[in-house]
């Protein structure tokens, strides 16, 4: 019985969970957030520091995604989740990683580097000084901080007056016309749903773009 709910969506013509919530299956599906895309792509080339800020399943590591892919083809992007259990975000060993053993080895540092720190609000003061001070060494070019909320006794002042008074981007909330069509790009013309019932099990997610998917 687990194995036949588990490929359910074989049994319809699809080869993936068309409302799988991980952000891999789906790198390129942005619904909403053009205008958040928009800003980062001005800014991340530039050289600035930008917290994105938004409710747990909202999209964060979906667009950091998006920049991942806008960014890699120069090998000058480091991506690292804050939440994780088994390792500690150290900022020296992720640059020196730039350089493989030898950058190990030797304690290289690159410089012009894109930072993407996802789950930002479990950083500590610590941490986010030394961003900052490689941030300034310009080892650093530019980071994109993404969290659940914005800790001031963690972005002390010297941070927050290098983001700017436009380094803070909340990301908005979907409209049930987003939920269509997110729905829509995963499953297309399927009769599978219809748009009324997104828009309602949408309502009933409280808008929240993960527990959609998951309700789905």
């Amino acid at each position: 019985m687990a194995e036949e709910n588990e490929f359910w969506y074989k049994r319809l013509g699809y080869y993936h969970n068309p409302f799988n919530i991980k952000p891999a299956m789906f790198d390129y599906e942005i619904v909403g957030y053009g205008n958040v895309l928009r800003e980062l792509y001005y800014r991340v080339p530039t050289g600035t520091l930008t917290f994105v800020r938004g409710s747990l399943g909202t999209g964060k590591t979906t667009i950091l995604k998006h920049l991942i892919n806008r960014y890699k083809g120069k090998k000058q992007v480091i991506y690292f989740a804050c939440n994780r259990i088994e390792k500690k975000l150290d900022i020296e060993d992720l640059l020196h990683e730039r350089y493989g053993f030898w950058g190990r080895l030797l304690k290289l540092k690159p410089r012009g580097m894109i930072v993407l720190l996802d789950e930002a609000q479990e950083l500590t003061k610590k941490n986010v000084e030394r961003i900052k001070n490689y941030f300034d060494q310009k080892h650093i070019k530019s980071v994109v901080f993404t969290g659940t909320h914005f800790q001031e006794d963690i972005f002390t002042n010297g941070v927050r007056e290098r983001m700017g008074p436009s380094g803070m981007i909340e990301l908005p909330s979907l409209t049930k016309d987003d939920a269509v069509l997110l729905i829509r790009r995963r499953i297309g013309g399927d009769e599978l749903l219809s748009d009324e019932l997104i828009r309602d099990v949408f309502e009933l997610s409280d808008r929240n773009p993960r527990r959609f998917l998951h309700n789905c």
